[in-house]
């Protein structure tokens, strides 16, 4: 008897915890802006690097992120998919090249202070994503 409802006790717990963070994550996300800097468009046209500025509230100040999406895609309230560093894109934002449909190159060396910098990303086909000078 008491081994059940301590089991119902944390089932109960787990379940309010899981509620408790999809809601306060969601609530987080509305309380974000995304400010589009600048679009690159790959050489087929098919995809688009995004550099924006998000903001999320006074005490967390704004940064410079990027993501790639189809073309004929809206940047979503989100994070950036591969890039996010602190500052305004008017004082941070790195340039973007093509080298190809499936290369995409971000003109910032990592140094540590990216939140996100990835090195792939897999859409319809894989995207190799460089850094340099």
């Amino acid at each position: 008897m008491i081994k059940t409802s301590i089991s119902v006790i944390i089932v109960f717990s787990i379940i309010a915890a899981a509620i408790f963070f999809f809601l306060v994550d969601g609530v987080a996300e509305g309380l974000c802006g995304n400010k589009i800097y600048k679009e690159y468009l790959s050489p087929n046209n098919s995809l688009k690097a995004v550099i924006f500025q998000r903001e999320c509230g006074p005490s967390n100040g704004a940064t410079t992120q990027i993501s790639v999406i189809e073309t004929n895609q809206s940047l979503e309230n989100k994070a950036g998919n591969i890039f996010v560093i602190k500052g305004e894109p008017n004082i941070t934002a790195p340039a973007i090249e093509w080298n190809s449909d499936e290369e995409i190159t971000i003109h910032h060396m990592p140094d540590g202070t990216e939140v996100k910098a990835k090195t792939q990303m897999m859409l319809k086909t894989p995207l190799k994503i460089t850094y340099k000078e």
